[in-house]
């Protein structure tokens, strides 16, 4: 956790729990619409009004292509989520290595090079 920025820290964790929460979810879900989609899952097979069998509690292949299409989409959101968090803990180690960079150097008040030459040439 960055001491400096301790709001931004814990949103960015928060943020790397829900996105690894909705990367698992979504694959579970991408899984069972896959299985579903393809074998045509088939629930309870009831016998309906004029002799017709009706099929009750079953997955359809539409059904199971939402349900695959909403998996993948959630997983690909979740994986977002994890790449944005990951971002912010890149950008505080950015910071920290400036900062232990210009302690370093001396400073370097006002944008001058710590030898003094404000020339920009070496």
């Amino acid at each position: 956790m960055n001491d400096r920025f301790p709001v931004l820290s814990k949103i960015s964790r928060v943020t790397k729990t829900v996105g690894w929460i909705l990367i698992g979810v979504g694959c579970v879900a991408a899984f069972v619409g896959f299985v579903g989609a393809m074998s045509g899952i088939k629930g309870q097979e009831v016998q309906g009004m004029f002799g017709m069998t009706d099929h009750r509690g079953g997955m359809s292949q539409t059904t199971g292509g939402i349900v695959l299409f909403g998996g993948g989409f959630g997983a690909i959101a979740g994986l977002m989520l994890v790449i944005f968090a990951e971002v912010v803990g890149v950008l505080f180690a950015i910071e920290g290595n400036t900062r232990e960079g210009s302690k370093f150097f001396g400073g370097a008040p006002g944008g001058r090079l710590p030898d003094g030459d404000d020339s920009g040439e070496r």
